[in-house]
């Protein structure tokens, strides 16, 4: 049986990146090799949709952020826009220039 494409690779390997857990100990944390995580990331195929909710427990992220693309992608840059804004504020270079 083939499985339904569910996860987004590239959501699925930036949220893993951002929380600084590696492949092994994602794959450790829901009960897979280490091997599915890798081929998860590179073929969205192999990721069956059953294995969501335990990845996104393993990340502590919703769905929408390693299943859509768009919601990922406006999500990652509100968090970048808010370390930005925080860093200005911290050293004072906001609205100065």
């Amino acid at each position: 049986m083939k499985t339904m494409q569910i996860i987004d690779p590239q959501g699925l390997k930036d949220w893993r990146l951002i929380k600084g857990v590696s492949q092994k100990e994602l794959a450790d944390k829901i009960g897979v090799h280490v091997n599915t995580i890798f081929n998860w990331e590179k073929d969205p195929s192999t990721s069956p949709i059953g294995q969501v909710a335990m990845l996104c427990m393993a990340l502590d992220c919703s769905p929408n952020e390693i299943v859509f693309p768009f919601i990922r992608m406006c999500l990652l840059h509100a968090q970048v826009a808010e370390e930005v804004e925080a860093d200005e504020d911290k050293n004072g270079s906001r609205g100065e220039g």
